[in-house]
């Protein structure tokens, strides 16, 4: 909160211009890429978290992004259970909490993309695991545009050391869900 936040306000300030001058002392620098801030762009698409800052305005984008980070977790965290519990309920709520609520998690909340490397990564295979059982072609249609979007999104985090060995449990997990349903 106290490097981010800041940066965030003077991007409001800047009106979310893609590239800003105010970051470093009047050097054009990538406020998208390079420091993962709000900007008006096609590109925030891969950045929803950040997209309250631009609709909602700066005191309620904010908010926005604290409360809909929390809030994405633990439902996708729930769903992700529920697959790997065999639609256990209790178990799923359990491991919603334990992620949601893990010393990682809390630690890394607002930077360095933890929560949307989990997020978008369980995402990913939730929506795998659907667009598998599904028939309907406008629904799956629905479903590979919105994994794309995971993907993108999970790419755009740009923090290798957690980014790479949480790839590869989420493409185990793909190949699990591949395998379980390959007869679907």
């Amino acid at each position: 909160w106290a490097v981010t936040t800041p940066f965030v306000f003077s991007q409001a300030h800047n009106g979310f211009k893609y590239f800003s001058e105010l970051l470093r002392g009047g050097t054009t620098t990538d406020a998208f890429s390079l420091y993962g801030l709000p900007v008006i762009n096609i590109a925030e698409i891969f950045r929803p978290f950040h997209l309250g800052y631009i609709l909602l305005g700066l005191e309620k984008g904010l908010s926005f992004f604290w409360v809909a980070k929390f809030i994405a977790l633990f439902l996708v965290s729930f769903e992700f259970g529920m697959i790997l519990t065999n639609k256990n309920k209790r178990l799923s709520v359990i491991a919603s909490f334990m992620i949601t609520l893990s010393p990682l998690v809390q630690w890394w909340f607002a930077t360095n993309g933890t929560v949307e490397i989990l997020v978008f990564g369980m995402l990913a295979v939730i929506l795998l695991e659907k667009y598998m059982l599904t028939e309907n072609f406008k629904s799956r249609l629905w479903m590979l545009l919105f994994m794309m979007i995971s993907a993108g999104t999970y790419l755009w985090v740009l923090y290798p050391p957690f980014q790479i060995p949480m790839f590869h449990v989420f493409l185990f997990l793909a190949i699990y869900i591949i395998v379980k349903n390959r007869k679907e």
